[in-house]
């Protein structure tokens, strides 16, 4: 490709790295890979088989991480940082991953208390991620570049808890979570959108599921398609040599 769109949800993909056991880091900083998600993926291309396909339909059922992750989206502050605590106590032990690959959930840690433990481990694993993909792609003479998506629960109130619970602890910021990701983006030079101020100006309640999904809808995908379109447009595209400034030959 010519250009690279590396898509970051500013709600459950810091915790995702984590998680799902993607990556973890060595002494001297340096993103490795733990080798769990290999297992993952040799399933996948074992699924050429009806028998593996009943597989994977009885281990969604299962939901291994149990119907706490799962239905995080309902739970109170106090339960998702019980399960923050759960996660993180795997990662540091190393250990192979234990939760659903579907049980994702807001990264409550990250955005009430930015200073803690788990949520610089976080930090420092988006870092070290934003780092190297940004790498690969240079070595690739590819161009590279950050889509930010804020959270439904840092914009509107479609959700419990949301910006409104959040907001009595004071380290939170709606922008907070959003505001991290651009910052990196500009320590590595890696050009960035991020959405928060255009949903915000865009009846943000519009933009997003509601009930039973906390991603964007399609109202939401068209304006953050949009500005990606605009920005790549103004900022990634050279304009042809042969196309003077007053005149432009037909597409």
């Amino acid at each position: 490709p010519d250009i690279v769109i590396f898509h970051i949800f500013s709600d459950n993909d810091f915790g995702d790295i984590i998680r799902n056991r993607l990556f973890e880091l060595d002494s001297t900083g340096e993103l490795v890979t733990p080798g769990h998600w290999t297992k993952f993926l040799a399933f996948l291309s074992s699924l050429v088989s009806t028998k593996a396909v009943h597989k994977m339909a009885e281990l969604i059922s299962q939901r291994d991480g149990g119907e706490e992750e799962w239905q995080s989206k309902n739970q109170t502050i106090p339960k998702l940082f019980e399960v923050t605590e759960r996660e993180d106590a795997v990662y540091k032990r190393r250990k192979p991953r234990t939760f659903s690959q579907f049980a994702d959930h807001y990264d409550i840690d990250l955005a009430l208390y930015p200073q803690s433990e788990s949520a610089m481990t976080k930090i420092n694993l988006m870092k070290a991620v934003l780092k190297k993909a940004k790498q690969f792609a240079d070595s690739k003479h590819i161009q590279f570049m950050v889509l930010i998506q804020p959270s439904s629960k840092d914009l509107t109130t479609n959700f419990k808890p949301n910006y409104e619970e959040f907001g009595k602890y004071p380290e939170y910021t709606r922008n907070g979570l959003t505001s991290l990701i651009e910052k990196m983006c500009a320590e590595n030079n890696i050009p960035q959108v991020n959405l928060f101020k255009v949903f915000l100006g865009h009846e943000p309640g519009h933009l997003f599921f509601k009930y039973d999904d906390d991603h964007w809808n399609d109202s939401g995908e068209d304006v953050a398609a949009q500005e990606t379109a605009n920005f790549i447009s103004q900022h990634m595209l050279p304009v042809p040599k042969f196309i003077s400034a007053s005149v432009r030959a037909p597409l």
